[in-house]
């Protein structure tokens, strides 16, 4: 211990003293140079990362935004860019406060994607037999290289394999590592830790992108086929109308006399309490006046 501690090229107080006291500081040294190395290696992680983003960011004619804030609350570098009106996200978080904390690289799409069930992939591992074992059973879409590779859980099956056709399925293949998150909050593909590599970025904004266009398709389908019993209805009532058209003409073509019309009905009853037209009530002569007061009297007389 005595020849180590000789090495050091500075005076040090605990030379030549006990050995308890030798190995301590000893220990002391170590943990220093250990935490220096490592600051000094995320540093240059950290540099490397925000080369990689900013090239990148340049590539795609995306806006870059470097990292910002203290050492235990920094905020990541963030890439932000719009595709078909869409605004894509690159980012870096952790799940909680702190540097302990373990940290995730995402390419996300928030807002409403007009999906109405949740679609989660990712590869399979040496767990996924034992999964499957337990009930929790993967979408098989008949690609033997794809179900090999990936495992597919999802709510809704016909939309799933619907979503997931051949094209979609080969880029998705591209993705060396990473989660595919699909739900009615946003898109999301995930990867464990921070990403430097350029080309598996890249190979995730292009799942991205067409799960996108897959998704407008399949809304500008359904709002077709909505649409569709909506238009025949329209074409049945036109040519209804169409159809009463003419005979409208031809009713204001040969109207019908007033004469006739009222004859086809039925006669008018005369309202009670009036007199037809041209009857008059006969006055009564003196001689009905004495023939009625000559019944007046016998009768009384009876």
């Amino acid at each position: 211990m005595n020849n180590l501690l000789s090495l050091i090229p500075f005076p040090c107080p605990f030379v030549g003293s006990s050995s308890t006291v030798s190995t301590l500081f000893l220990m002391a040294i170590t943990l220093l140079v250990f935490l220096w190395l490592a600051f000094t290696w995320a540093r240059r992680q950290a540099m490397q990362l925000s080369q990689v983003w900013q090239d990148l960011a340049e590539e795609l004619e995306f806006s870059y935004k470097p990292s910002r804030g203290p050492l235990f609350r920094r905020q990541s570098e963030e890439i932000e860019g719009v595709i078909d009106g869409a605004i894509i996200h690159l980012t870096c978080y952790g799940l909680a406060p702190g540097l302990d904390s373990p940290i995730y690289t995402r390419w996300s799409v928030e807002g409403n994607l007009k999906s109405s069930f949740v679609l989660y992939l990712h590869h399979r591992h040496v767990l996924s037999p034992l999964a499957e074992a337990l009930g929790y059973e993967d979408l098989r879409l008949g690609d033997p290289g794809f179900d090999a590779e990936w495992s597919v859980k999802t709510d809704h099956l016909a939309e799933a394999r619907d979503l997931l056709e051949p094209p979609l399925r080969t880029l998705i293949r591209k993705l060396r590592h990473g989660v595919i998150l699909l739900n009615d909050t946003g898109l999301n593909i995930v990867w464990s830790g921070r990403i430097q590599d350029r080309n598996e970025l890249k190979a995730g904004l292009d799942v991205l992108v067409a799960i996108l266009h897959r998704l407008g398709a399949r809304h500008e389908e359904t709002e077709e086929e909505e649409e569709a019993p909506e238009s025949e209805k329209e074409r049945e009532s036109q040519s209804t109308t169409d159809a009463i058209e003419p005979d409208r003409e031809s009713s204001q073509d040969n109207p019908i006399p007033a004469a006739a019309s009222e004859s086809s009905g039925q006669a008018e009853e005369p309202v009670q309490g009036t007199e037809p037209e041209g009857s008059e009530v006969p006055e009564e002569s003196p001689g009905m006046r004495e023939d009625s007061e000559a019944d007046g009297n016998s009768a009384e007389s009876e």
